[in-house]
């Protein structure tokens, strides 16, 4: 029994003797001031190991608040200095969780009211800006422009806002103009691609137009319907490179409700304006 006593005593002075180490929690950049939590350990990877375990059951148990937040943390050594530099690494471990949450959050979410990748419609600018997916893009208004692999190929992708801030269309491009005489290769390598990732998701399409053969037919070539989701894809022309003939490969996701009560908004405010420069003018005679 004395031996017993005597171990449990060591046990405790070791534990007692353990270096300590602080946890701090940041989310969406911004360190959260109560601090997060105190470490003992002998090692500082078994620190490490503790701090992602410690975070991981923080986001598991606050994932509907945090389910859009990135969340990264730092370890500090009893003296302050940094165990691991916070800007330095996302921790695989919080990466995986945050992936997991985002796939449940897909599924859950209605094939309509998906917009692209991990934005829906009807999202704020602030709301999809937090997104994993649209890290890095830039606003302009009430637009958010990035480059984006899919499958393939990088595109342009645009999101556009109405003026109540809410998410309406998307819209993907090749990254760059090229002249006409390339058209069979834009059709195989960039209608192609797009057409095969969202055949994927959705089938066939509901509409298939004639494919160009000219410049003289350019425009919407493949198109879905689900719910008020509308899904384009086709060639444009640069109708500003005139003499040059110049396409690019396009697709349009829009929420069809959305944009027609944005486009009655524009066409009574177009029309109101007219009306107004009429009465000016008329107002001199």
């Amino acid at each position: 029994m004395r031996n017993t006593l005597y171990l449990t005593i060591i046990s405790l002075f070791l534990v007692s003797c353990k270096p300590s180490y602080r946890v701090e929690l940041f989310i969406d950049g911004e360190r959260v001031e109560s601090g997060f939590g105190i470490i003992k350990s002998y090692s500082d990877i078994d620190a490490y190991q503790q701090a992602v375990r410690l975070i991981d059951d923080y986001f598991s148990a606050t994932k509907e608040t945090h389910m859009s937040s990135v969340i990264d943390f730092s370890v500090l050594r009893s003296n302050g200095t940094p165990l691991l530099k916070r800007d330095d690494y996302i921790p695989q471990i919080v990466v995986l969780q945050q992936e997991r949450l985002r796939a449940q959050r897909l599924a859950s979410m209605k094939e309509e009211e998906k917009a692209f990748a991990d934005a829906a419609f009807g999202m704020s600018i602030e709301e999809v800006s937090k997104l994993p997916s649209f890290k890095g893009y830039i606003q302009r208004g009430l637009q958010l422009d990035g480059v984006q692999s899919i499958l393939h190929n990088r595109y342009n992708v645009s999101l556009l806002f109405g003026e109540d801030n809410e998410l309406y269309e998307v819209q993907i491009h090749d990254t760059s103009w090229v002249p006409i005489d390339l058209l069979s290769s834009v059709l195989f390598y960039s209608v192609g691609n797009l057409k095969s990732v969202i055949r994927n998701v959705y089938g066939e399409p509901h509409q298939t137009y004639e494919i160009p053969e000219s410049d003289f037919i350019i425009g919407r070539i493949y198109d879905w319907t689900i719910g008020n989701k509308e899904i384009e894809i086709g060639i444009e022309r640069n109708l500003k490179s005139i003499p040059q003939k110049l396409i690019r490969a396009y697709a349009n996701i829009i929420d069809s409700k959305r944009k027609s009560e944005i486009t009655s908004i524009e066409l009574a405010r177009d029309a109101e304006e007219k009306q107004r420069r009429l009465d000016d003018a008329s107002s001199m005679f």
